[in-house]
């Protein structure tokens, strides 16, 4: 994600990993191990978006 190959491609598939574990695992740690993902895409998007480093002077 963070090296700007396809970035809307790359969140769609996390998304729906995210759900996929939520939704499909069958005991409650697996269920549960994608809230702090999701939390973190609903709070925090501009983290998961490529950035441009200021060159070291």
């Amino acid at each position: 994600m963070l090296a700007g190959v396809k970035p809307a491609d790359n969140m769609a598939l996390l998304e729906d990993l995210c759900h996929t574990m939520k939704f499909g695992s069958l005991c409650a740690l697996g269920g549960f191990a994608p809230y702090p993902v999701m939390s973190a895409v609903r709070h925090f998007r501009e983290d998961f978006t490529p950035r441009v480093l200021a060159a070291a002077e």
